[in-house]
C-alpha cells in the first residue's frame, strides 16, 4: 500500500475497509470498535486492526469520552474520533454574489477563511483575488499544516455568465467566464489535486456527509435557495448526477407564469435575487454581504419595509417550492425535502415552515407526502461544499462512483 506523508505520519488510504471505517466514524462523531462493528458489517477482529492501525497514522484518537454499552470481549467502551489536525484541505467557492477561500480541517472545520460580495461576478477581479488569497493561505500554514494538505476543491454554478447576463446585463465581463477553464487556472497555483463540481452539489454533497446519518433520510431531495435557486438528489446515501450531470437542477422546473402567458421557472420565484432586488432600493445590504460581515441575524429586522418585502417574498417562494416539490415526487418518491440558503438561519426555517402549510393545501393522493425540513450548514454550504470534495475523494469509500459521473468542466461557468 503505497504511503504519503500527512502531518508526519505515514499514512496509505488504499485499502477499501479503511474508508469504510472512517466513513462510520465521521457519520457517528464518536464511536467504539463494536458500534463500527455493528454498523459496517466488517468483522470485529478485522475492526480492531484498522482502528489500531489509523490511530498509529493520527488519522483517528481516542475520545475522553467513554461510553456505556453491551459488554462485548476485547472491545473497550472508550470511543475514537477524528483527529481534526491529521488532513487539511482548501476549499474555493465562487458564486453570483460572493467568492471564498476556506481551510478545512480532517472534521471539515472551517479553520481559516478570505471571502468577498459583490453585485455581480467579474471573472477578473475573482480570479485576481483567488491568486492573491489562495497564495495568503498557503504561506499563513505552519509547516505540519503545508503537509497535511491533500487537495483544493473548487465550486462554482452552471452558467454562470448566461444567468448574470439575463438578470445583471453585464453582458461583456460575464461573457469572459467562458473563455476560462477555472480547473486548469487553480492547477497553475499549486501542485495539490484539484475537485471541480457545482456549487449546489457540493453543498449537497457536504450536507450529505456531515449531518450524522441518524438525523437524516437515506434519500431526499436538496433545495438550495441561492441567489439562482439550485438542487440535489440523494438517493440512498447516494449523491445522483445523472447521465449528464444536472441531475437535481430545480431551478429551471417550471412553476408559474407571467401576465402575458409565458412559462416562468421558480428560480424567477424562489431565488434570493428575488427579495435582493427590493431590498437594495429600501438601502439594505445584499443578503451575501449581510452573512458575511456578521450582520444577518439582524438582516431586515430593523424597518418594516423591509419586513413587508420579506413577508412577500417567503409568501411567493414557499408557494412555489411547494410546487417544485409535488412536481418533484411524481418522479421520485422522496420522504423527506431539505431545504437550505444563503440566508439567515431564521428565514430558512421559516421558509420551510411555510412551505409545509402550503404542501398541506396540495392533494397528495397517489402520492408520499414528504416531511421538510432544513439544512444544518446554511450560509456555509458552499464553501463546506467546495472544501469537503478533496477529503471526499481521498477518504469515502463511495468516491469513485461519484467521480466518475458526468462532470464536464466546461458547463461548470
Amino acid at each position: 500500500m503505497a504511503a504519503r506523508r500527512l502531518g508526519g505520519s505515514q499514512l496509505g488510504i488504499g485499502d477499501y475497509n479503511e474508508k469504510v471505517v472512517l466513513y462510520h466514524v465521521r457519520h457517528q462523531k464518536q464511536v467504539t470498535k463494536a458500534e463500527i462493528a455493528r454498523s459496517s458489517g466488517l468483522a470485529a477482529q478485522t475492526v480492531s486492526v484498522i482502528v489500531n492501525r489509523l490511530l498509529k497514522a493520527g488519522l483517528l484518537k481516542s475520545s475522553s469520552a467513554k461510553k456505556t454499552e453491551r459488554k462485548q470481549v476485547g472491545f473497550p467502551a472508550k470511543p475514537v474520533i477524528l483527529n481534526p489536525q491529521a488532513v487539511f484541505s482548501i476549499g474555493i467557492s465562487i458564486g453570483r454574489r460572493s467568492l471564498s477561500i476556506s481551510l478545512v480541517n480532517f472534521c471539515c472545520e472551517i479553520v481559516k477563511q478570505f471571502s468577498a460580495t459583490f453585485e455581480y461576478p467579474n471573472p477578473m477581479f475573482c480570479l485576481d483575488f483567488i491568486e492573491s488569497h489562495f497564495q495568503k493561505m498557503v504561506s499563513s500554514l505552519t509547516m505540519t499544516e503545508r503537509d497535511s494538505l491533500i487537495g483544493v476543491g473548487v465550486s462554482a454554478p452552471y452558467g454562470l455568465g448566461d444567468r448574470m447576463r439575463q438578470t445583471q446585463g453585464k453582458d461583456i465581463l460575464t461573457d469572459n467566464w467562458k473563455k476560462i477553464n477555472l480547473k486548469t487556472f487553480i492547477e497553475g497555483l499549486t501542485d495539490l489535486p484539484v475537485f471541480l463540481e457545482h456549487d449546489v452539489k457540493a453543498a449537497c454533497l457536504a450536507d450529505m456527509t456531515l449531518t450524522p446519518k441518524n438525523e437524516r433520510a437515506p434519500s431526499y431531495l436538496y433545495i438550495f435557495v441561492g441567489t439562482v435557486l439550485g438542487g440535489a438528489i440523494v438517493i440512498e446515501d447516494n449523491l445522483f448526477k445523472g447521465r449528464f450531470g444536472y441531475a437535481g437542477a430545480l431551478g429551471p422546473m417550471i412553476t408559474g407564469r407571467s401576465e402575458d402567458g409565458k412559462p416562468l421557472p421558480v428560480l424567477d420565484f424562489a431565488s434570493t435575487s428575488m427579495i435582493d432586488k427590493p431590498l437594495a432600493r429600501l438601502g439594505t445590504k445584499l443578503i451575501a454581504e449581510s452573512l458575511n460581515n456578521g450582520t444577518a441575524d439582524s438582516w431586515g429586522s430593523d424597518d418594516k419595509s423591509n419586513l413587508a418585502e420579506i413577508e412577500r417574498w417567503l409568501e411567493t417562494a414557499s408557494r412555489h417550492l411547494a410546487l417544485l416539490i409535488i412536481n418533484s415526487c411524481s418522479i421520485l418518491d422522496f420522504e423527506t425535502i431539505v431545504i437550505d440558503g444563503d440566508l439567515p438561519k431564521a428565514i430558512v426555517e421559516e421558509l420551510c415552515h411555510r412551505t409545509e402549510q402550503e404542501l398541506e393545501q396540495i392533494d397528495f393522493t397517489g402520492l408520499i407526502r414528504p416531511n421538510v425540513s432544513s439544512g444544518k450548514l446554511g450560509h456555509d454550504s458552499y464553501a463546506l461544499g467546495a472544501s469537503f470534495l478533496p477529503i471526499y475523494a481521498r477518504f469515502e469509500p463511495t468516491q469513485a462512483q461519484f467521480f466518475s459521473q458526468t462532470n464536464d468542466v466546461n458547463k461548470i461557468i
